[in-house]
This record gives C-alpha cells, structure tokens and sequence, in this order.
C-alpha cells in the first residue's frame, strides 16, 4: 500500500453479518483474512516512517467478563475504604452524615458508570455497510471530550493528554504502599528517604512485569482483586460477628450502640467545616468509589465489548457500592466513633477495627501490622491496574499526535519478541498460504503470535511516576503526600473531566433533534437524569474546595489541590496553542495530519470490533501533493 488513496478497501475493513465465523482468522475481507491483512499493514508501516501500526489482542486473549470486573475492583478498592472513613467523620463530624454522603456517592458513582458506558458504546461511530456502527475503542474521556469538542481542533485531546500524563500515574499508590509495607515491617516512622526508594523501587518492578507480558499482568490483576474483596468480606464478617456477641473476646462494646442510632448519629451535624467540610468528605468518596471507568481506558480490548461492557460495569460497580456500605456499617458496629470524630493518638477508624476483633484473639500490635499488611496489599494492586490502563490511554494519547514522537509512544512492542528476532534472525521463514482476488494464492511469512504490549507509553507512564514521587519529598511529611498525589488526580481526571462529559450529554440529550438520540441505544430521559446526577455530584467539590480551610489538619494547605488542579487545565490549554500555532510557525507553516484506520471484523454476537489500527501522522504543508489525509480525523462519523 504505497499510498493510502489506493487502498480505500483496507481503509475501513467491515464485514457483513453474513460473513461471520467464530475465528477472527476466518474472516475473509475481498479475499484476505483479517490476520493476514494486519500482517500487511505492520509490513507496510515498518518501511513508513509516517505510520505505525498496533495491532490488537488474539481472540483468546481478550478480557473475559471476570477480568474486566477484576479491573473494575482492583481499581476501586485502593486504601480509600480503609482510611477515607476517618478523614470523611472529622470533615463532618456526624456519622449519620457521613452515611448519607457515602449514599450519594454510590448513586453518584451507579450514574457516572451508565453515563461512562453510553459514552463507550456510542462512539467513536463509523460508516459501514452503508450504516453508521459504533466500534468501542481504548482511551476512555479522550475519546469522549474529542468527540464532544471537535472544534477548535485539538483542543480537546491537548488539554486532557496534558492532564492525564502527568498525573494520570501510580505515584500516590507506590508512596502509600513503601508506608505501609514498612509499617507491616513494624517500622511506625519510617524515614522518608526509605519510603520514595520503595515507591520508586515499586513504580519500575510493577511496570517491568507489564513489559516483559500482558497476560501476566492481567492475571497478577485478577489475583489482587480476590486478595482485596476477601479482606473487605472478612471486615464484614467479624463485624457482624461482634454484633452477635457469641464469640469469647468479639464482644460489642456498649460505646458503640450510639454509632447506629438515629437520634444520636446526627447529633453533630453542622459542626464541622460546614461546606468546604462536606465538600472534601465528598471528594474522599469520589476517590475511594472512584476506579468504576477503568474499563472504558481498555474498551478495545475487551471479547464482545457491545454486548458484555455494560453489564459487567453496572453488576461490578453496584456490587461494590454493597460492600463498601457493609463496610462502614462493620466499622460502626466495632468502633465507638468520638462525639467530636477525633480519635487518640491520632488513631483511625480501621486501626480501632481491627484492634478490638483481631487484636483481642493476638496483639495489637499485630493486628494494626496485619492491618498495614492489608493497605499495603490493597495499594499495590492499584498500582497493577493503573499501570495497565493509564499505558494503554497514554498510547490512545500518542495515537492522536500531540506528542514530541508520537508514532515512537504510539507503538506495541514486545521485549520478548525482540529479543528473539535478536537470535534469529538468520532461521528460514516459514511460507503460509491464503487465498487473494486476482491468483488465488499470497504468500505471507507464518510469525509467532506476540502479546501487543504499549512499551514505550509504559516507558512515558513510569517515567511520570518516579518525577511526581520524587516531587513529593517536597511534602513535609511523608503521610501528606499521598493525599496531595491523590486530591491532584482527582480533581481534574474524576471530577473536572466527568463535569465536561456530564454537560456534554445533558446538551445532546436536551435536543430532540440531536442525532445522539437516534444512535444511543439508552433511554434518552434516563440518559439525562444521569447526566444531572453526574454534574451536581462533582461541580460541588470542585466549587467548594475553594472554601477556605480554618483548620489546619494537614501540612500541605488547603488552597494546594483546587490551585494545582486548575494550573494543570490551564497548562494543557498553553500546551494546545503551543502545539496549534507555535509549532506549525517554527516549521514553516506546516500542519499536522492525523489518520487513524482501523481494521474491523464481527465478534461472535455480529457487533463491529477492532482489531488493529492504521496510524498515519504528518507535517506537511497545506500544498504538499504528497499529503495523502488533507482532512485530518474525518474517518469518524460526527454527530449533529
């Protein structure tokens, strides 16, 4: 394919549903198979400086229902359920208010996930077959915001790329687990030198084990994500054991009967920090329920995504919104939460849980080891999951073009793969035939099937990691850091970006005429009462943070997470005119054409999935007859 106006067929590969077969291999396109025309483009690619071709996961190697859910949980549950309830009783000072909140976050977080799902399901769309088809794909809010605002060009993937990069990262998980894996050790105040060497140490290792196998990542994943649902179902069981008062040593003490009871739960209310009070309660429960859109950043490689994402996502998330309510109802049933939330000696709610169950049948000092051993777990299973998805938005990010050497972090590779090509290179290719349209016969080389692993995005992932843990030495204390890391992600990726895509849905859904609602296949009233949750759940912390703070329970201040936050938004709207007008000045007027071509077949239910992509990223001038993609991205289908 010398040139792209010559291949219009390989451009959008769509099959019909008569020509489905239960093997990608099967499926024949004018002649060739689906593997043997990714073969043709990645040898196309490899003598093109100006494209780049991914190719995505084997069949038998997309994400089964329990790996997505697995996803899902190892995200969610990170050390926010462990130690949000303390910070979130002494923002609000009333436990029946706390509840409440967390309520509104579970509804918040059920709404979030429907709005997240029509988003993935609905585009990117592309016309095939003379209808216009949904093909879900990797990347999450980038594909949404790009779809939204089209206009001014590049804006939208510049200012969210800008974000997502710099903080979309493992550091505060890396930096919570080095505390509490050295806690576990039974070293109560370590010095802060050791926890950034195994916050590093731990960034790298986790990222190596991606590199060097998808699978391995994946099920290593799978194995966190059990480990942390048995530790929240133990919570639970000796909560309700001590409940029960049958058990020598897990008796109830009488403080506690308060906790539960109306009268008394609400007591304190109004008390605390009032709204900026509220407000960053809500934000620790938006980070802790946070983690339900993990899904959406690998889309693309989930088996039979259009028929299996949403179900997966609403029977995941709702059940974790359970577990998490039984939780905190665990947490009240054992501990006796102070009338003013503050506890001695600086203690939390968990540290106190597992003091009087575990602690009474060992030691207390074991329990609270046992107790670090568990967040210890619980943080570098976030630290698994994020690695995994955050490099495969990153690579979605390089795909777009508004990276120095996109094409370079755009790519798969597999250290495996090359370092076997390494040591043989001299063995004789082995010939397999296909069948084409003019001989009946092509010939391709039979390769080894090779996990597609987004390195270098992994590369730019830890790299972004180990500079925000490093800059967090900064912090006064060790224990700060990780709130900060966490407040600065949250703002702008789980609150700001949700806001964008919230308002977004609530204009297309407020047009009858939109044609959104002829394509989504969601109840258009519903689709919009979700929306509205989504935007009022989130707009209230952004605004509210701004509320000044008149206690200082923190060495870092108040003003720290809104300002770093907003900067970041800003930064990436600076980073856009640089990119737009700065650079294509500096080159002469060039400009940068982007063309993403995907491959296309038919899962087993007759939906349109990808299965690899034709990347083509240039600057040229606007006269260069070379220029094959004058349009840039208009192989998408818009909207009106």
């Amino acid at each position: 394919m010398a040139e792209p106006s010559s291949q219009q067929g390989s451009r959008i590969m769509a099959v019909t549903s008569e020509s489905l077969h239960r093997d990608r291999s099967n499926i024949s396109l004018g002649g060739v198979s689906l593997d043997d025309l990714a073969y043709l483009n990645e040898h196309e690619a490899a003598g093109n400086p100006s494209k780049e071709f991914t190719n995505s996961p084997e069949d038998k190697d997309l994400l089964s229902r329990f790996q997505v859910a697995c996803i899902i949980v190892n995200r969610m549950i990170g050390t926010g359920i462990f130690e949000s309830p303390t910070n979130i009783l002494q923002q609000d000072r009333s436990i029946g208010g706390s509840l409440i909140l967390w309520s509104f976050g579970f509804i918040a977080s059920m709404a979030g996930t429907l709005m997240y799902v029509e988003y993935g399901l609905t585009i990117p769309r592309r016309k095939m077959a003379g209808e216009v088809q949904a093909v879900p794909r990797s990347g999450g809010e980038l594909n949404y915001l790009k779809f939204l605002a089209r206009h001014p060009r590049y804006m939208a993937i510049c200012m969210f790329g800008f974000v997502f990069i710099i903080v979309g990262n493992s550091a505060p998980n890396c930096i919570s687990f080095g505390v509490h894996v050295l806690a576990a050790a039974g070293i109560d105040k370590p010095q802060k030198g050791a926890v950034q060497g195994i916050a590093l140490g731990t960034a790298w290792l986790v990222s190596l084990l991606h590199a060097l196998g998808r699978m391995f990542g994946i099920h290593l994943n799978s194995v966190f994500a059990v480990t942390k649902v048995s530790i929240l179902i133990l919570i639970i069981i000796l909560g309700f054991i001590v409940l029960n008062n049958h058990i020598e040593h897990l008796h109830r003490d009488p403080l506690s009967y308060t906790n539960l009871n109306p009268e008394t739960s609400f007591k304190q209310l109004g008390t605390g920090d009032h709204a900026r009070g509220f407000a960053a309660a809500y934000l620790n429960i938006i980070f802790t329920c946070g983690g339900w859109n993990q899904a959406n950043y690998v889309l693309g490689e989930i088996k039979k995504p259009t028929a299996r994402f949403k179900g997966i996502s609403l029977w995941t998330v709702g059940t974790m919104c359970l577990l998490y309510l039984l939780t905190n109802i665990a947490y009240m049933i054992v501990v006796p939460i102070p009338q003013d939330a503050d506890f001695t000696n600086g203690e939390t709610v968990i540290a106190q849980f597992f003091k009087r169950t575990i602690g009474r049948t060992w030691t207390e000092r074991r329990a609270i080891q046992l107790m670090d051993a568990c967040l210890a777990v619980s943080s570098l299973g976030n630290v698994i999951v994020t690695t995994f998805t955050a490099a495969r938005v990153k690579q979605e990010i390089a795909k777009e073009g508004m990276l120095p050497f996109s094409l370079v972090f755009a790519k798969n590779v597999n250290i495996i793969e090359c370092v076997i090509k390494k040591f043989k290179r001299s063995e004789p290719v082995i010939e397999k035939t296909g069948t084409t349209a003019q001989e009946g016969v092509v010939s391709t080389p039979e390769k080894a099937k090779f996990e597609p692993i987004p390195f270098p995005a992994l590369v730019v992932h830890c790299a972004f990691t180990t500079i925000l843990i490093l800059a967090s030495i900064r912090v006064p204390r060790s224990k700060d850091a990780y709130p900060l890391l966490v407040g600065i992600y949250t703002y702008p990726i789980d609150a700001m970006a949700p806001i964008c895509l919230s308002l977004g849905m609530i204009w297309m859904r407020s047009k009858a005429s939109s044609e959104w609602n002829t394509y989504s296949t969601s109840n258009r009233w519903f689709s919009l009462a979700t929306a509205i949750i989504v935007f009022v759940a989130n707009s209230f912390p952004v605004a509210a943070l701004w509320i000044p703070e008149p206690t200082l329970g923190s060495s870092v201040p108040w003003y720290i997470v809104p300002t770093i936050g907003w900067t970041l938004v800003f930064g990436g709207f600076i980073y856009y005119l640089v990119f737009r007008f700065a650079v294509p000045l500096f080159l002469g007027g060039a400009v940068l054409e982007v063309k993403r071509d995907p491959v296309i077949g038919i899962d087993h239910d007759g939906h349109f999935v990808q299965h690899g992509e034709m990347v083509y990223q240039k600057w040229s001038v606007p006269e260069d007859d070379n220029l094959p993609y004058l349009n840039g991205h208009n192989i998408e289908v818009e909207l009106k």
